[in-house]
């Protein structure tokens, strides 16, 4: 939540975007299930892959799919434990 809450908060821009993925990186999952790590590192991957396309001048329209698709399934697995 806090890294939503600073990304919120921030210009738009690379830099907010860069900021968000390495605050939700830092992140420490010691001791959480596997199914919630996983879901976290897959949201993230797909976010680093969105802005690396988009840095590149690709649509990042099929990418943005995946993403919030990955991060319905990461809040689906967080309900799951809160």
């Amino acid at each position: 939540m806090a890294a939503t809450e600073a990304m919120e908060k921030s210009p738009p821009g690379f830099a907010r975007a860069d900021e968000f993925v390495r605050r939700i990186r830092a992140i420490d999952t010691t001791g959480a299930p596997k199914d919630l790590v996983d879901a976290l590192h897959e949201h993230i991957d797909l976010l680093d892959r969105g802005l690396i396309a988009t840095r590149a001048g690709k649509d990042p329209k099929e990418l943005d799919a995946q993403v919030a698709a990955a991060k319905e399934r990461f809040a689906t697995v967080v309900r799951k434990y809160w």
